[in-house]
């Protein structure tokens, strides 16, 4: 089966490629892949015909310009675009991206792009690979697993955005950027129906005046049957005694991959007069969910089973067998203001953003039948405030072969447990509650200048101060009502004051590119990214329950994280902009990787740091219009990660006998691949509109490829190459009426959205199966 869609895939390619290139404007309106021109500010080139690619607006220097002006390395991509290739939130932006991996456990997401990122499940503990709301950066990993809506395009910038961004970009970073509201009335809804009796709905508003103009976006999904099943049944774990007594167990939860989401996203857009707009802007998002989060044994991993004798996982790869659910329910608002004043001098910016996200995710540790005193719900909190100034050149300003920007940055962020709660069983006694945080506060101030050298050639120079202020505090408070000493119903044990710590780093970025041609641009960058570092407050001392705190026994903090990369690239529009093509080659020398490692039982997650690791690789992104109504595009990424020096590794052995599961031990990680960076990933996409007297029918698929990859440092736990096909046939009956059906993952791959090796053995999360739907959608 896989074969034929394949030979079919490559047939369509090939025989496309032969038929004559042509132009309409319809179909640059709905273009999708590499060059999408859903972007705002989208031109025809002049004496083109109406399909040449036109201009792709980012804002990826903090300032609206055309993609192919940019020295850097950039997909965007528009809500549209995302829609018709089966892009329907954060974890699924990988198969359209080269070089980005979206790993999903519950409804945290862990962005690597090319290699580079952040494994940690510690609040606090930000991802190397950021993502931004309209220019806000967003500091909850826990809550980044949502759908999109009211979008109007999604960059990804590869490589290190130290200078402009700077706040932990050191492999790049995710931003959405949302509509804008129109005085116009307008809007559009959707509803539809999939399989695992799936119901989706959404719907856009807008308008107001000239002045004041408002936008409403509302988004809610329910799948109320799972992929699978917990196949537990009551009594499976043996008798449950507490206190000497028996306790009645509880069923858990049946669904294994159900979900439930609503969101609403509001914006404000108020114009005083031609210099001056603000734009208001809230989101909340709500998810109860176990898709991507619920894990069992991977095949052949042995652990302890509810008879004290040896346990393996048999049921089918999407279901997991635990007297525990599996479950994750979080929810988040985020509230920014952006005002902008374009005086004669500079145009003047300022961003304020509030975060506040929390969650409870439940985390049976073994993932099996047994019944034991390692269980937890982790209670997770965020709160996050950011101010940012901005000067900026503009058209008033300056001479012309100068473009700079001026920038003040502050956050502080408080993160962490409240309380991540340990118990037996399913709540039916305690064990300790642990309570911890870590409050983030950094500043920095950053410049850039771009000179016109000649004509053609200009010279970037960047450079961003960082000033981080961490501090920690972590206690234990006991919960049992039938063990004594520190496990004792209110005794406080490991209780820790608060402890501080500071980071300074001076990241810089050259660059110089080189207008060959007004289609044709070459550059070349060195940068340096940064991420700073974190304390484990999750276990800030190391010592035993019970035992005293004292300042020896204190973890210290992890490293900041330090990275340069040096980059050439060709960007490329060619034969009267109907093919697109550009490509990218860099060099990373990576050094402090903070590395992620679930250690003890029950386990903690923790930071340690690699030495170093160099990373090198392509990029190849293209786009090619080949008649009126079809469009093609090929991307494609290589990846080589090695790890220099790694020396104490944590890693992990499985056993055979008793006590089974796994032993913990340190290693030399050096040589060994780098975790989440697959060698070799690719998609190609179709876009084929087909006029006819009833409407117009488009077709659009793609199929997404990954060559493979290891999970964690010791590269023993790989997943397979496997291949993603989705697939979306719309009719379009009238202007405003659509009907759509739609398939993802139409070869039904069986791989993990997660894998990780702990001292209760080797875990694997399923990803979601085939997956199909029929939507109607109404524009007005």
């Amino acid at each position: 089966m896989r074969k034929a869609i394949s030979t079919i895939i490559v047939g369509l390619y090939a025989t496309s490629a032969q038929l004559a290139i042509a132009q309409s404007t319809e179909t640059t309106t709905e273009a999708d892949a590499v060059g999408d021109d859903q972007s705002q500010g989208q031109s025809q080139p002049a004496g083109g015909s109406a399909a040449a690619y036109g201009t792709i607006v980012v804002t990826a220097q903090r300032r609206e310009q055309d993609m192919q002006d940019v020295p850097i390395a950039i997909t965007a991509i528009s809500a549209a675009g995302l829609e018709r290739q089966g892009i329907t939130g954060t974890g699924d932006l990988d198969a359209i991206v080269p070089g980005l991996s979206m790993a999903k456990t519950s409804t945290v997401v862990q962005p690597f792009l090319r290699g580079v990122g952040t494994a940690s499940l510690v609040p606090g503990n930000d991802p190397s690979v950021p993502l931004y709301i309209d220019g806000v950066y967003h500091s909850a990993p826990a809550a980044l697993l949502f759908s999109f809506n009211n979008i109007e395009r999604i960059e990804v910038l590869r490589g290190p955005q130290g200078t402009l961004f700077g706040r932990n970009a050191t492999g790049g970073l995710v931003q959405v950027i949302t509509r804008d509201p129109t005085p116009e009335l307008s809007g559009n809804f959707s509803l539809g129906y999939g399989n695992y009796d799936t119901v989706q709905a959404s719907g856009y508003v807008s308008g107001g005046s000239d002045t004041v103009a408002a936008g409403v976006a509302m988004f809610y999904r329910n799948q109320s049957n799972g992929w699978g099943e917990n196949l537990y049944e009551v009594g499976d774990g043996g008798p449950i005694i507490v206190g000497g007594q028996p306790v009645t167990e509880r069923p858990p939860l049946r669904e294994a991959g159900f979900t439930e989401e609503f969101g609403l996203h509001a914006n404000v857009l108020m114009t005083a007069d031609d210099l001056t707009t603000i734009r208001l802007s809230g989101m909340y998002i709500d998810v109860d969910t176990n898709q991507n989060h619920y894990r069992r044994q991977l095949p052949g991993v042995t652990v302890p089973g509810p008879d004290g004798g040896p346990y393996q996982f048999t049921g089918d790869f999407h279901d997991y067998n635990s007297d525990i659910e599996w479950r994750n329910q979080n929810s988040q608002y985020l509230l920014s203001a952006t005002a902008t004043h374009e005086a004669d001098f500079a145009t003047l910016k300022s961003i304020t953003s509030y975060l506040t996200a929390d969650a409870a995710i439940s985390v049976p540790s073994d993932a099996s039948p047994t019944i034991t005193r390692a269980n937890s719900v982790a209670n997770l909190f965020f709160d996050t405030f950011t101010q940012e100034f901005q000067l900026l050149s503009n058209d008033q300003s300056g001479p012309d072969w100068l473009e700079w920007i001026v920038g003040f940055y502050y956050l502080n962020s408080t993160a962490g447990y409240d309380p991540q709660r340990v118990t037996y069983g399913r709540d039916y006694d305690g064990l300790f509650d642990r309570y911890s945080s870590q409050t983030s506060d950094s500043l920095a101030g950053y410049a850039q200048a771009t000179f016109d050298i000649t004509d053609s050639t200009r010279l970037t120079l960047g450079g961003r101060y960082t000033h981080d202020r961490l501090a920690a505090t972590q206690y234990q408070q006991g919960t049992s009502v039938d063990l004594g000493g520190s496990f004792a119903l209110g005794a406080v044990s490991i209780l820790l004051p608060k402890v501080e710590t500071t980071f300074d780093n001076f990241s810089w970025r050259i660059g110089v590119d080189q207008r060959l041609s007004d289609d044709v641009l070459l550059y070349a960058t060195a940068s340096r990214g940064y991420k700073t570092g974190a304390w484990n407050h999750g276990a800030l001392c190391g010592v035993t329950f019970g035992q005293a705190c004292t300042q020896a026994s204190i973890v210290p903090p992890t490293r900041p994280e330090v990275l340069d990369a040096y980059e050439v690239g060709l960007k490329t529009d060619l034969f009267d902009r109907r093919v697109r093509f550009n490509i990218s080659g860099y060099y990373y020398d990576y050094s402090d990787l903070q590395v992620q490692a679930v250690v003890g039982v029950p386990p903690i997650s923790i930071l340690t740091n690699a030495a170093t690791a160099r990373i090198y690789g392509i990029d190849l992104e293209t786009a090619f219009q080949v008649t009126d109504n079809l469009r093609l595009s090929f991307n494609a990424a290589y990846v080589n990660g090695r790890y220099r020096s790694f020396p104490g590794a944590i890693g992990f052995a499985q056993r055979t006998t008793a006590p089974y599961a796994n032993a913990q031990f340190t290693f030399d990680a050096t040589g060994n691949e780098l975790p989440r960076a697959p060698e070799f990933t690719s998609t190609f996409a179709v876009d084929w509109v087909i006029p006819t007297s009833i409407g117009d029918f488009t077709l659009t698929s793609s199929w997404y490829h990954n060559g493979g990859f290891f999970w964690e440092s010791q590269n023993i736990l790989a997943e397979s190459a496997y291949d993603l096909v989705n697939a979306q046939v719309s009719y379009q009956a009238t202007d405003a009426l659509r009907f759509r059906v739609w398939g993802r993952n139409l070869l039904n791959e069986e791989y993990y959205s997660y894998q990780t090796a702990t001292s209760a053995g080797n875990q694997g999360a399923p990803a979601a199966p085939l997956t199909f739907g029929a939507a109607v959608d109404f524009e007005f």
